[in-house]
């Protein structure tokens, strides 16, 4: 009997939570998150001569796979790399990354700090498929809270920003430093 994809992933992801129940070693929004991240590439990859076929691709995107094409043959052939379906597929996934890697040490140290997961061992470094300031684990917003009550202002928390709120949402920034530029004139 054929066991459906979308039952397979079920089992991966029970399998994943009593894991990280028993190793203790993180939260479960943190493997939930992850296994979630992994199924939508998974969810959104095409074969690359579709997508470099598809009308809808822009001449860009299809120079950089037809370049990603060339050289994948070329590990195959002339390198003698295993000639499978790696880097035969592409996922748009609408944003600039596939994951963001968060680096961090303890105050006052340049030792990173160590995460521990079932499967992938001991890493410096915990990777998240979205980059939001709530799941930031340099400086959550409790610090900016803090901080802004310490000195008697406001704080402004912008959705999918983080250190880089006047990049990552410059709309929305910008509204926010007019709305604190005209409380300041009044």
């Amino acid at each position: 009997m054929a066991i459906s994809r979308t039952f397979r992933w079920v089992l991966v992801v029970a399998l994943l939570c009593a894991v990280a129940g028993a190793a203790g070693c993180s939260t479960v929004g943190y493997y939930w998150q992850a296994v979630n991240g992994q199924m939508e590439v998974q969810r959104k990859a095409r074969p690359i001569p579709k997508v470099i076929a598809d009308p809808a691709t822009t001449p860009e995107l299809k120079a950089k796979l037809e370049r990603v094409e060339e050289i994948r043959d070329f590990a195959s052939r002339e390198l003698s790399l295993p000639d499978n379906g790696s880097y035969r597929r592409y996922a748009d996934l609408g944003r600039p990354y596939v994951v963001w890697n968060v680096f961090a040490a303890p105050e006052f140290s340049v030792t990173p700090r160590q995460w521990c997961f079932p499967f992938a061992g001991c890493v410096g470094y915990k990777g998240y498929f979205k980059k939001t300031g709530a799941d930031d684990l340099a400086a959550p917003p409790s610090y900016s809270e803090e901080i802004a009550s310490g000195i008697g202002c406001e704080l402004v928390v912008l959705p999918d920003a983080a250190h880089l709120a006047n990049v990552e949402q410059p709309r929305a920034f910008a509204t926010a430093m007019l709305d604190h530029l005209q409380k300041g004139a009044s």
